[in-house]
């Protein structure tokens, strides 16, 4: 059976420089989520086409020009730029001055994020350098869209959290793994030394054995006798030096797990000495979507959208330990919830999802109130 891709293509004329380009994107349906955290984090995904199980979706979710590196979400709208009128506003135009002012600069914050842009090497931080590219671009314009902003810095947050778990879980795997060759190198050793034991007892058997026997038989049962023993203490010495390599990098995993994050927190950090809205972990990244999304409330968001970002706001609160503020905002959404349910109350279809939302809202109080403060 003939497998499908996962993957559709887009050529894009970048609407910033010109530069033709050719996006990956994901097809509609190409995978499932089986799960969603309390902040709709994707927990597990199953894809149509098995070879991009352990992808990230969110790595295909910003376009980024191949030569000046604008940034904006694959979506219909950039797809059809030439024809929508965001692309010809004003603040487009400010947008794009101000995008090629900064890619000029030899040392500007454009080309050095850019310098992480390693899809096939390294798929976690070309996604997350995506999303900063796309932010910067969206920060950019006159009045930019704290919604879209809040929206791609809890996608970041999510891509650490993904990564940290996958680092995490092979630690794990492989600690697993250290501990079975650990009991099988003891396993082997017992063994050795019973099999010595046996092979003195053996010596002193045949001795008496052929006591009687010409001097030629007891020398020659002896000296093969004697050649084992030497073997098996050779044998002794190689399993002993086997088992402190072992002890040596049994703790290895440990030391290195997370190497690859490490460093590019490094490398994070040093561009937000440049720009300071660069986030380095999970948590300043849930800090910076928390801080724009509630401006975003101030921005006219329509009543089902203020919904979700309020219990927003109060989960984000709640796991970076601001309590209050956490029921305060998911108090928000079950106010708003609850008007919201009984203006339409003749349409399920249209209240359904916040309905979930106002129970889950009840679900993250209940959790403040059982003293479960704090999720990172």
């Amino acid at each position: 059976m003939k497998k499908v891709s996962s993957l559709k293509y887009y050529k894009v004329k970048c609407p910033v420089c010109g530069t033709p380009n050719e996006f990956k994107g994901i097809k509609p349906k190409a995978y499932v989520e089986t799960g969603r955290d309390t902040d709709f984090c994707p927990l597990a995904r199953d894809w149509q086409d098995s070879k991009h199980r352990i992808k990230n979706p969110l790595l295909f979710l910003m376009a980024t020009c191949k030569r000046c590196f604008f940034t904006h979400e694959l979506n219909k709208d950039l797809i059809e730029w030439k024809n929508h009128p965001e692309f010809r506003s004003p603040a487009f135009v400010t947008l794009k001055r101000k995008h090629l002012e900064e890619f000029k600069q030899k040392n500007g914050i454009i080309k050095r994020m850019s310098k992480s842009l390693r899809p096939c090497k390294d798929p976690f931080s070309t996604a997350v350098i995506k999303f900063l590219l796309g932010i910067y671009d969206e920060s950019l314009k006159p009045a930019p869209s704290y919604y879209n902003l809040g929206r791609y810095y809890l996608r970041v947050g999510w891509i650490f959290r993904e990564e940290r778990k996958k680092e995490e879980s092979a630690w794990i795997k492989e600690n697993l793994t250290h501990q079975s060759l650990g009991e099988t190198l003891k396993s082997i050793q017992v063994q050795h030394a019973d099999y010595l034991k046996k092979m003195k007892k053996l010596k002193e058997e045949v001795q008496f054995e052929f006591e009687s026997e010409t001097k030629s038989i007891k020398d020659r049962s002896d000296f093969l006798i004697d050649h084992i023993i030497k073997e098996l203490n050779t044998l002794k010495g190689s399993l002993d030096q086997l088992q402190h390599i072992h002890q040596d990098y049994q703790n290895k995993p440990l030391a290195n797990m997370g190497n690859d994050l490490f460093r590019f927190e490094d490398f994070l950090f040093a561009l937000k000495m440049q720009w300071h809205e660069i986030p380095i972990n999970e948590k300043e990244a849930l800090e910076l979507s928390l801080a724009n999304y509630k401006k975003s409330l101030t921005q006219g968001l329509k009543e089902n959208q203020k919904i979700r970002i309020s219990y927003l706001i109060g989960e984000l609160s709640r796991r970076i330990g601001d309590l209050n503020s956490a029921k305060e905002y998911l108090d928000l959404a079950i106010n708003v919830g609850q008007d919201f349910i009984q203006k339409n109350e003749d349409d399920p279809l249209k209240t359904a999802l916040a309905q979930r939302i106002l129970e889950m809202a009840y679900q993250q109080k209940e959790v403040i109130s059982r003293g479960r403060e704090r999720v990172l």
